[in-house]
């Protein structure tokens, strides 16, 4: 085994050491293995500081690498640019300091993975809703005319207020469905609050991935041209594991 720094990737159960079929981050053709300790083992690449920085390209591989991964093993997946300083550290930091508890998020995570979906909308309905409470057209008259910052302030409180009715209502119609064939749920932080419904990711074992894939078809059938879905996965199980690795 290469002595220096790993890049490590993910933790998965399996008693032999094992290669993959893909390169490492960096671009520069290292290759992907597994360092041991007992039943369990991480998944990581050579990496020299030298002639590798983190990038975004990185993150690409570490994706890549990680879809590989998961055709063969569930997987517990480590945090972006986590860089041991060599095959020991990650034998007693991580696999031997962590044994139980690595053991124990497997089987919770076994034959499972990360689906992510965010609804956003393209009705212009919605914003004419909005626009149409009558308290907030007394406050948007004001604010025309110049108004206080104080009241300018207030109409957007109001605005927010008032799209965050909708959006409550909206995922209450659209994530009982979902839920009831997830494991688990998420909702992740909404980037864009004036167009954005939800942003979720949901715990799903692969026997049902498909079974779930028919129920966001059946959303952006029903929703039509009212509500635009992005769907990814799927995904290692990013938002459900607390794998807080500090080397």
């Amino acid at each position: 085994m290469p002595e220096g720094s790993k890049y490590i990737y993910c933790v998965i159960k399996c008693e032999g050491e094992r290669d993959f079929a893909i390169d490492g981050v960096g671009g520069q053709g290292d290759r992907v293995y597994t360092i041991n300790y007992r039943d369990l083992a991480a998944v990581v690449s050579d990496f020299s500081s030298s002639r590798q920085d983190i990038t975004p390209q990185s993150l690409k591989s570490q994706q890549r690498v990680m879809e590989e991964v998961m055709k063969a093993f569930s997987v517990l997946p480590v945090g972006f640019g986590c860089i041991a300083s060599d095959a020991a550290q990650i034998r007693d930091k991580v696999l031997k300091a962590k044994y139980r508890y690595l053991h124990q998020t497997l089987r919770q995570m076994e034959n499972k993975v990360e689906l992510v979906l965010k609804a956003l909308w393209i009705d212009p309905q919605v914003a004419g809703q909005v626009a149409a409470n009558p308290r907030l057209k007394r406050l948007q008259r004001i604010a025309a005319t110049g108004g206080t910052p104080h009241q300018r302030f207030k109409l957007g409180l109001s605005v927010k207020e008032e799209l965050g009715k909708h959006r409550k209502k909206a995922m209450k119609e659209m994530l009982p469905p979902l839920d009831s064939i997830a494991v688990d749920r998420r909702l992740n932080k909404v980037t864009t609050p004036t167009i954005m419904i939800f942003n979720a990711s949901f715990l799903v074992e692969k026997e049902r991935e498909a079974e779930f894939d028919r129920a966001v078809n059946e959303l952006g059938e029903k929703y039509g041209d009212r509500v635009r879905f992005i769907y990814v996965g799927p995904l290692p199980p990013y938002d459900f594991v607390d794998m807080a690795i500090r080397l």
